[in-house]
C-alpha cells in the first residue's frame, strides 16, 4: 500500500522511503507548472520503490560496512580510519546509480502514461530543474540534483522514450496552479521569522530579543544563537510536557552524564506572569587523574570546564528551554 505526502519544506526534492511512502516537498511543488509535471515525478520515485533500487542499496551498504566492521576487528590501522569509510559508504550510497536513475524514467514515463498524463511534462520539469541550477551561478544546488543527479544524456534517454500520441494526454495547467495558490515559497513565517531585534513564533505566540551583534538560526527542533566568534550559544528548544520546571531541568541534565556537572545555583522566577525556573552550572570531562594531578593538569582540566544556564519557562502545554554555553572564563561577560 503506497502512501503519498507534501513536506512542509522550502528544500527542492521527492524520495521514497521503506514502506511505500512517497514523498514530495513544497519547494519541489512550488517549481512544477504542470499536474503532469507532477504525475512524472511521482511515477519516477514509484519507479525506484518498485525495481527495488532503495532495497538493493541498502543490501550493498550493508554488505560493504560488514566487511569494513570484519577489515577493522583484524586491523589495528583500519580500525583507527573505520568510521570514516563506513560514514563515506553511508553517504555515497544516498545517490541512486546512472542506471538506477534511466530505469526510473522509463517507469516514470510509462505510469504518467498509462494513467493518462503526458509523460512530455517530464522533459519540462527537467528543464526547470536546470535553469533553477544555472541560475544560482553554482552557488546553489538544488536538493533534487544531489540525490537524482540530472544529465543531458538523462534527458536525451526520456525524449526517445516519447511518442506522437503523448502530446494528446492530459496536462492540467491551470487546475494545478490554482491548487497551489497561495502555497508558501522558500521559509514558511509561521515557523518563525525574525523583524529587526526579535525573534518571533506567530503560532505558538512568543517573541524574544536577540542580543545585538549575534547570529540566529531557526530549524524545526530548536532555535540557534551564537556570537560571530562562537564562544557563546544559546539554544531555544520547546516540548509539550506536564513535568514541574525543576523536574524538566533535572531532565535536561541527563544529557552531561559523562561529565561532572557542578551546581552553582536554582532560582524559581517569574518571565512576564510566566512560571520559570533557573539552573546555572559548570560542566567538564570527568577526570582520570589520580589525586596527585599536577598544577598543570589542573589548569588543562579549568579550561575545559563550560558553564552552563538552563531556563525553563512554562507556557501553556509547552515547557521552553533556553540553554546558554560558554567556557567558565568567558561566561562572565555573556550573562545578561
Amino acid at each position: 500500500p503506497y502512501q503519498f505526502a507534501v513536506l512542509d519544506t522550502p528544500i527542492e526534492n521527492a524520495f521514497a522511503a521503506p514502506g511505500g511512502f512517497i514523498y514530495v516537498t513544497r519547494g519541489l511543488m512550488a517549481m512544477m507548472n504542470t499536474e503532469a509535471e507532477l504525475a512524472t515525478v511521482l511515477g519516477h520515485e514509484l519507479g525506484h520503490v518498485n525495481a527495488r533500487h532503495g532495497a538493493k542499496q541498502m543490501t550493498r551498504t550493508l554488505l560493504l560496512l560488514g566487511g569494513v566492521v570484519l577489515a577493522s576487528a583484524l586491523s589495528e590501522d583500519l580500525a583507527k580510519v573505520a568510521p570514516f569509510v563506513m560514514a563515506g559508504l553511508q553517504i555515497f550510497f544516498l545517490k541512486y546509480s546512472r542506471q538506477d536513475e534511466y530505469q526510473a524514467d522509463s517507469l516514470g514515463v510509462q505510469y504518467a502514461r498509462v494513467a493518462g498524463y503526458s509523460p512530455n511534462q517530464m522533459v519540462n520539469f527537467f528543464y526547470s530543474i536546470r535553469r533553477l541550477e544555472e541560475s544560482a551561478c553554482g552557488f546553489r544546488l538544488p536538493n533534487f540534483l544531489s540525490t537524482h543527479p540530472l544529465t543531458a544524456k538523462r534527458i536525451e534517454e526520456v525524449q526517445q522514450m516519447l511518442t506522437s500520441d503523448d502530446a494528446q494526454l492530459k496536462v492540467e495547467r491551470n487546475g494545478f496552479l490554482r491548487s497551489i495558490d497561495g502555497l508558501v515559497y522558500g521559509d514558511d513565517p509561521r515557523q518563525g521569522y525574525v523583524e529587526g531585534n526579535a525573534f518571533y513564533h506567530p503560532t505558538l505566540k512568543f517573541y524574544f530579543k536577540i542580543p545585538e551583534g549575534w547570529k540566529i538560526m531557526n530549524t524545526p527542533k530548536q532555535v540557534i544563537l551564537a556570537t560571530e566568534d562562537e564562544k557563546a550559544i544559546i539554544l531555544l528548544t520547546a516540548e509539550q510536557s506536564g513535568e514541574g520546571l525543576e523536574t524538566h531541568l533535572k531532565g535536561k541534565l541527563t544529557r552531561f552524564s559523562d561529565s561532572e556537572v557542578t551546581e552553582l545555583s536554582r532560582d524559581t522566577l517569574s518571565i512576564n506572569g510566566l512560571n520559570a525556573f533557573k539552573g546555572s552550572f559548570h560542566v567538564r570531562p570527568k577526570s582520570k587523574e589520580t589525586e596527585k594531578q599536577t598544577e598543570e593538569s589542573e589548569s588543562s582540566q579549568e579550561a575545559k570546564t563550560v558553564a552552563l544556564e538552563l531556563d525553563c519557562i512554562k507556557k501553556d502545554q509547552h515547557i521552553y528551554t533556553f540553554t546558554g554555553y560558554a567556557s567558565a572564563q568567558d561566561f562572565p561577560s555573556y550573562e545578561d
